[in-house]
């Protein structure tokens, strides 16, 4: 099995949300998150801020693949592997919530 076809599986099924209690700011070329309950401040580039934007808790990390391909007219494939790796660092960060069967893992 590749990497490919394990991203693809996780994709359909994990479904990341915004932690709550975690802020959201605008700065210059960047979105700052604080997380309140830790006094932790990370600093999102706009291409993570754009996935951190599309967790919803309803979209999955194949959806939020696609619409970023959509919009920034990247192959899916070739962005896959990114987005889940931002997903998973926001996740250890304790900024995101993963739901589905895969969240785990």
């Amino acid at each position: 099995m590749t990497s490919q076809s394990v991203v693809g599986c996780a994709a359909e099924a994990i479904r990341p949300s915004q932690r709550q209690g975690v802020q959201t700011y605008c700065a210059a070329e960047e979105i700052v998150l604080y997380d309140r309950s830790t006094d932790a401040v990370v600093a999102l580039n706009l291409t993570a801020a754009a996935i951190w934007e599309l967790c919803d808790g309803v979209s999955s990390i194949g959806d939020i693949v696609a619409e970023l391909s959509q919009v920034t007219g990247e192959p899916s494939d070739g962005i896959a592997g990114d987005v889940e790796r931002a997903v998973r660092e926001l996740h250890a960060l304790n900024l995101v919530v993963l739901s589905g069967d895969h969240a785990g893992e």
